[in-house]
């Protein structure tokens, strides 16, 4: 009777463990190879209960005052729930609000540049669309140098 009771503690353990982490989305969206400026809005991705589409940036003017050698200053992108009966999501972009968290991190491959911080994002409420807004100007890094944005969301408990 022991054996029974203690793999059933185990299993309820396990299928809580699954619950808490079961909302997590984290997507690489990968730009063009040999794109010296990422290519914006390429593809969507569908995964763990939310969709992200419509992926942007905005790129800064550099030093040759051409965007070829500026910084990704902000990604946008629109992120919906998959269930289409389930609510809108917002956040706010110092967490302290909203739904859900939805961060991104901006990713290079190139051996003497490393990736950015997280930077949290402002998800609006009104309207519900869902368009997400990233500021990642504080956490620079050269268009040329971007090959991927990583996008995790998950829903506030």
């Amino acid at each position: 009777m022991r054996k029974r009771q203690r793999f059933a503690f185990l299993a309820i353990g396990g299928l809580g463990l699954l619950a808490a982490v079961a909302p997590g989305l984290a997507a690489n969206i990968t730009t063009p190879t040999g794109a010296a400026v990422p290519a914006a809005g390429q593809g969507s991705v569908t995964v763990q209960g939310f969709d992200v589409t419509a992926i942007d940036w905005t790129i800064s003017d550099g030093d040759t005052g051409s965007r070829i050698d500026g910084n990704v200053d902000q990604v946008t992108f629109t992120i919906t729930r998959a269930a289409s009966d389930s609510a809108a999501v917002t956040a706010e972009a110092n967490e302290g609000g909203g739904n859900a968290v939805v961060r991104i991190r901006l990713e290079t491959t190139k051996a003497d540049k490393s990736d950015t911080a997280w930077v949290s994002c402002d998800v609006s409420s009104s309207p519900s669309d869902g368009s997400a807004v990233c500021d990642t100007s504080d956490e620079a890094m050269l268009a040329e140098d971007l090959d991927r944005v990583n996008i995790i969301a998950f829903d506030r408990n």
